[in-house]
């Protein structure tokens, strides 16, 4: 009569057959209808679909046996490392993008699972693991940025005049810096709207992406007034009175709201030649000239004689 074997349970899988029968043999147990020792003797076919027989056998050779099934795998996923992004706005994304650039194979069938850890955010690394179904593992790295901070921007101050757009954005380009929380460049760009009441826009960029911006107003202005001549009197005692006619004859508008400003100067007295200037609140100017004579001196006469 062969022993009546009892058959356990053991694990799914196991590193080496050494491993797998050792726990065979554990799980298995046998009584015997005679008195006296029972042999136990374990051996295995197979390894990713592994069978293990545990043969029972009593003192007159008579043999009993059972059979588990298990995996023998001692052998991690072959990785495969693909690409990601040089910057993420969180540490979820960037587990997620690096999760989804991993691929891994594995000597034996079934499930692989993945899981991702980071560490640090400027310089960050990000940890893909790929484990089989028995418990094997290996890991690639991704270097990436997990950056969601925009840059702190500084605001400097610029003119309140400037002839072109282009003029008015070269100086809010200099006149702005800003900070970052990771290192690495920071890119400006300045663009613009409107031209009397001009707000000069400068942006701020990180590598990552991050923006921080501020604003200057000024004025682009590269427009003379629009000057008109009057009329003034031919002849004027002082240089003083003359310009204060010709000042007071001129009328100049302009392309911009603001205060325009007038100047007179004269060349010559006879002749004189009287200029006015009107000039803008950004500096451009037109000028008018007068003719007229500055003449404050008596004719001298010269007395003959009579009878």
């Amino acid at each position: 009569t062969p022993p009546v074997i009892t058959t356990g349970s053991i694990g799914t899988c196991y590193p080496t057959v050494a491993a797998a029968e050792a726990a065979a043999l554990a799980a298995t147990s046998a009584t015997d209808a005679c008195l006296g020792g029972i042999v136990e003797a374990a051996s295995t076919v197979g390894t990713c679909t592994a069978v293990i027989t545990v043969t029972e056998t009593d003192d007159c050779g008579n043999q009993s046996s059972t059979t588990y099934n298990t995996k023998i795998d001692n052998t991690a996923p072959v990785i495969t490392t693909g690409t990601i992004s040089m910057c993420y706005p969180t540490v979820a994304a960037a587990e997620a993008a690096a999760l989804a650039a991993t691929t891994a194979t594995d000597n034996c069938p079934g499930t692989i699972t993945y899981a991702a850890s980071t560490t640090g955010t400027c310089s960050a690394v990000v940890t893909v693991t790929a484990t089989d179904m028995c418990g094997n593992q290996s890991s690639t790295t991704y270097n990436t940025k997990i950056d969601n901070t925009a840059p702190v921007i500084t605001t400097g101050t610029i003119g309140m005049c400037y002839p072109t757009a282009a003029a008015a954005e070269a100086a809010a380009l200099a006149a702005t810096s800003a900070t970052d929380n990771c290192p690495g460049t920071i890119t400006y760009a300045a663009s613009t709207s409107g031209t009397c009441t001009a707000v000069v826009t400068v942006t701020a960029t990180d590598m990552c992406g991050n923006q921080s911006s501020t604003t200057y107003n000024t004025k682009i202005d590269n427009t003379a007034p629009v000057i008109t001549t009057g009329t003034i009197g031919m002849c004027y005692a002082t240089v003083a009175a003359a310009e204060a006619a010709a000042l007071a004859a001129t009328t100049a508008t302009d392309n911009c709201p603001g205060t325009i400003t007038y100047a007179a100067s004269t060349v010559g007295t006879c002749t004189a030649v009287v200029t006015v200037t009107a000039t803008d609140m950004c500096g451009n100017q037109s000028s008018t000239t007068y003719n007229t004579k500055i003449d404050g001196t008596a004719p001298v006469i010269t007395t003959g004689s009579i009878s």
